[in-house]
């Protein structure tokens, strides 16, 4: 079985433990310790909270003020503040005393600090329903203040897809020289870009990238083949999946002169789940480089591809996680290394630019996010509203079984590792 190879690659494990904080549509933001001995993991629940009811939607963590800032969507509601941002400090123990909830824009999404540390740092927000970004001033000890708005209109013509009524930014993402902010926009197939002024962090909107009509770019991830964060002299790619066509495009990224914006040249366009799949068309919820920068990761929604054999006799359809190898040339293409054994997953031999489609563990993966040492995987699966932990090998790029399984009492909306504010982590 995959799971002692991977053992055998991570070697023994001592006593460790690290907490991860899960948001779900239940209305309770909950944390998580957990704690591994050996190959066995356990999950433990530090503390919940109904402080950012009724629909968490988003987390965010400030690792530099030890302060989680929490979007609460406010499903249902008004576009003008139907919504929440609600921050929180995070104790020693892991536990969380809340600072401040303001309302905002309805549709809340998605949100990242941003900023220059020593002048004023902000939050940038993505409101889906609302059809804008927000930015917030972050005063310090998790205090917060409205700064400014965009809202967004239809480009002409507008996209014609379902789900396309209005623009819908999805998520907020830093490029890697943290000059730029860029906004993949699902309803108007764009991705917005803003830079930054380094002393008030003011955006200002640039000319966009735009997607393929009727797409629906969701999220991203930006990466550079030698881990740099700089503007000229090395390459930088950026990788879009698009919830409504089910791909992921990569694209080479320039950055024009005097801060002037960034143009996008594409260089790779695949289905998400690495092949055509007969009938239907996955919805890529997440996506991240691996943090030893080698690998892209894929979160699927709607493929059905596993099912899971439980005790009491029934079965359980799981999507799936997908991984490709990254190329300095910003394809991606099949990494042929192989455990010895069969893998504890599926392997498509007819997909050359795909490593594994693994199970997440459930149905609908909104949301997953990978520990800081590449070794395990936290996989939110929306609609059997648990969260499951993965081994991961990160020679490999492989994920391997499941060692453990949180579940929850709302569908699972996002779940973070909280890692440096953590007095310990697991540390291969």
């Amino acid at each position: 079985m995959l799971n002692r190879w991977l053992l055998a690659v991570l070697g023994p494990v001592s006593a460790a433990a690290t907490r991860l904080f899960i948001a779900d549509y239940g209305g309770t933001l909950t944390a998580i310790s957990l704690t591994a001995r050996d190959d066995n993991y356990t999950a433990t629940v530090i503390y919940t909270t109904q402080e950012c009811a009724p629909n968490p939607g988003w987390l965010t963590i400030d690792p530099s003020e030890s302060v989680l800032y929490c979007l609460g969507e406010g499903l249902g509601t008004d576009t003008q503040n139907g919504s929440t941002l609600s921050s929180f400090l995070i104790n020693a123990d892991g536990t969380l005393k809340r600072v401040k909830t303001d309302t905002t824009i309805s549709g809340v999404a998605n949100a990242v600090v941003y900023g220059n540390a020593t002048t004023q740092q902000a939050l940038a927000v993505a409101h889906y329903n609302g059809s804008a970004v927000s930015t917030w001033f972050l005063h310090g000890k998790g205090e917060f203040s409205l700064n400014q708005v965009f809202p967004f209109t239809m480009p002409h013509p507008g996209p014609v897809a379902d789900r396309q009524n209005g623009p819908h930014p999805h998520e907020t993402i830093l490029d890697p020289t943290e000059q730029y902010l860029v906004v993949p926009d699902l309803g108007a197939d764009l991705v917005r870009v803003f830079s930054w002024d380094q002393d008030t962090s003011d955006l200002t909107p640039l000319e966009p990238l735009k997607a393929a009509p009727g797409s629906g770019p969701r999220h991203g991830a930006f990466w550079n083949p030698y881990g740099l964060g700089c503007a000229t002299g090395c390459p930088t790619y950026f990788y879009v999946v698009s919830e409504l066509a089910g791909t992921v495009t990569g694209y080479e990224v320039t950055y024009k002169p005097n801060r002037g914006g960034l143009s996008f040249r594409e260089v790779y366009k695949a289905p998400s789940y690495g092949i055509l799949t007969e009938g239907k068309i996955t919805l890529p919820s997440e996506v991240h480089v691996s943090p030893d920068s080698q690998y892209l990761v894929i979160a699927n929604r709607n493929d059905s591809t596993f099912s899971i054999p439980q005790r009491n006799g029934s079965v359980v359809v799981s999507d799936s996680l997908t991984t490709f190898a990254l190329q300095y040339d910003g394809t991606l293409l099949w990494h042929q290394t192989w455990p010895t054994g069969k893998p504890a997953c599926r392997i498509l031999h007819k997909a050359p630019s795909l490593i594994q489609s693994v199970s997440t563990g459930g149905s609908i993966p909104r949301h997953y996010s990978i520990n800081s040492a590449g070794t395990l995987v936290a996989v939110g699966n929306q609609y059997d509203q648990n969260v499951a932990i993965l081994l991961r090998d990160p020679s490999s790029g492989l994920v391997g079984k499941e060692v453990v399984k949180i579940e929850l009492t709302g569908n699972v909306t996002c779940v973070v590792w909280d890692e440096e504010t953590s007095v310990n982590t697991f540390g291969y």
